[in-house]
């Protein structure tokens, strides 16, 4: 069975919004968008603020007018259209269109050998900082592999809500992952136990260890 996604007709979902995506660029959908672009898309969507993406959601995959969004909102026409016309441009930046490009997979594989390949200088940097804190603390760990710690947090293979919850704090590697304190942890939105517990053991899975998520284990 084919992944892609077909449509009878281009002026569906997703198809619909991926024109007005590339509309006036230079950027191209791809020829098969399969079900991994689709959740790259998702992905890219779930990073806009949340009154650009209900927008788009009822414009494109509602199919609602511009007047019918206005009245929805209590807001006007043309403050529909500037919301509009922000998360297209936002969906257009490299960080979030290769997301629906090469989708989730495929841009963490992109991410992992640009990190790996800029990860020595980086994980020079960052382990030399950390180190001259711990040393000043006498404390000495090493959190694993600077090849892992700079992969992309994606390939912890986490589930939608432990990553969007880690996606507030900021982290993008798995490297800005394991680096969180337990107070950090601690106050992370909508962030109980069990995902907690699911983020340390994914850590430990590709050789992260002394970490604060270690206090998670089972």
């Amino acid at each position: 069975m084919s992944n892609n996604i077909s449509s009878t007709s281009k002026t569906c979902y997703p198809h619909n919004l991926l024109d007005a995506i590339v509309e006036g660029t230079k950027l191209e959908i791809p020829d098969a968008f399969s079900k991994e672009n689709a959740a790259g898309l998702y992905y890219a969507l779930f990073t806009l603020e949340d009154r650009e993406r209900d927008v788009l959601h009822l414009r494109y995959e509602e199919g609602h007018t511009i007047s019918d969004i206005a009245s929805e909102f209590s807001i006007s026409q043309g403050r529909v259209r500037q919301i509009e016309s922000k998360a297209l441009m936002r969906l257009r930046y490299p960080y979030r269109w290769n997301y629906i490009k090469l989708g989730i997979d495929g841009f963490a594989q992109y991410r992992a050998k640009s990190e790996y390949n800029r990860g020595y200088t980086e994980g020079h940097r960052a382990g030399y900082a950390d180190g001259v804190i711990d040393g000043q603390r006498g404390v000495v760990r090493k959190l694993g592999p600077e090849h892992v710690l700079n992969m992309p947090m994606e390939h912890l293979n986490l589930s939608m809500r432990s990553r969007n919850c880690l996606i507030t704090k900021n982290c993008k590697t798995i490297g800005d992952v394991a680096r969180l304190t337990e107070d950090q942890i601690r106050v992370i939105r909508n962030f109980g136990k069990k995902s907690a517990a699911e983020v340390a053991q994914k850590l430990l899975e590709v050789g992260v260890k002394n970490s604060d998520w270690d206090l998670y284990l089972n």
